[in-house]
């Protein structure tokens, strides 16, 4: 039996190096494509895709039909608690058997920093849904570093955080995507 995957929000970080594992695999996956440009963009490169957009939700069940696994990432926004709780509504309608997705730590419901309560809400809304799931909570990317403080680091010959004693647990994109891959 095929699992017929769809993978929403692979053009970012995490999901071009989530993109690269399938395309050296046997997996059966699509990508969803907000613009038809995207779409080309995806073509050009032997990917299939389907033109959709989260939020737009005539695309979205049109995207989802014969899906079996979801991978779900979507950019910070204030709306992407609805977003979340609409795919996976539609997501459970289809028939898709699992949602592998990407939150955040420290997410949790009653954070009072909005992007991570978003978060929380949205694990605690999958978790409640009855669909098979997994839910994956980086932290920090390793790739910030460069893109955050390079400049720096070029400058100075040094890197340096106001931390204290405190530490920050910190992972490769390549890692997070490897692990969204290895629950397909």
């Amino acid at each position: 039996m095929t699992n017929k995957i769809l993978i929403i929000g692979g053009t970012g970080n995490i999901g071009i190096e989530l993109v690269k594992l399938f395309k050296n695999s046997e997996e059966d996956f699509q990508l969803l494509a907000r613009t038809e440009a995207r779409q080309k963009e995806f073509s050009d490169q032997n990917l299939r895709s389907i033109m959709g957009e989260v939020g737009d939700w005539r695309s979205i069940d049109n995207a989802l039909a014969g899906i079996d696994t979801v991978f779900l990432l979507t950019s910070p926004s204030p709306l992407m608690l609805d977003e979340h709780k609409g795919v996976i509504d539609r997501a459970i309608k289809a028939g898709v058997k699992k949602i592998v997705r990407l939150s955040a730590e420290p997410a949790d419901a009653n954070c009072d920093m909005p992007l991570y309560a978003a978060h929380g809400q949205a694990d605690d809304y999958l978790q409640n849904s009855g669909i098979d799931y997994v839910i994956l909570r980086p932290h920090y990317f390793m790739q910030n570093t460069a893109t955050m403080h390079g400049g720096f680091i070029k400058d100075k010959q040094m890197f340096a955080q106001y931390l204290g004693d405190a530490t920050i647990p910190m992972i490769d994109v390549e890692d997070i995507a490897l692990a969204a891959f290895n629950h397909f």
